[in-house]
């Protein structure tokens, strides 16, 4: 997998180590004209390089986990009922089966169900509105 970076942090990165390596030159025996051009068009070509790179296409990773009531609640068929907590949308999940992702968000779920204690800011009308948005 490539990995991402932020381009601002690069260029950031770059006048840092430039700005550190003038010191150092400038502390040892003084930087001449000529290397100070050197330096200076060496760095402005990797700059050009850095802002003409092709962004990857990204997107952040949501990490989340579903949520059940204490009882348990299931379906008609027997499915447990789940509710993410990223955004609240319900599922059902065969006993058993692991479900990694959340169908409505996306967002990467944890293997582990917690049940409605363990998750915080849950109020008791949670599921009346949980049943509201889905519809």
């Amino acid at each position: 997998m490539d990995d991402c970076i932020p381009r601002d942090a690069v260029l950031q990165k770059m006048w840092n180590a430039l700005y550190a390596l003038e010191d150092q030159q400038e502390a040892a025996s003084g930087l001449d004209i000529l290397r100070r051009a050197d330096v200076q068009a060496g760095f402005e070509a990797g700059q050009q390089v850095v802002a003409e790179f092709p962004a990857a296409d990204v997107r952040p990773v949501v990490h989340g986990y579903w949520w059940t009531y204490p009882d348990e609640d299931t379906d008609c068929n027997g499915n447990l009922l789940v509710w993410c907590s990223e955004c609240d949308a319900e599922d059902h999940h065969v006993p058993g089966k692991k479900v990694p992702f959340c169908w409505h968000c996306g967002a990467e779920m944890s293997d582990e169900v917690k049940r409605l204690w363990e998750q915080p800011n849950c109020g008791a009308d949670m599921r009346e509105e949980n049943h509201d948005n889905q519809r």
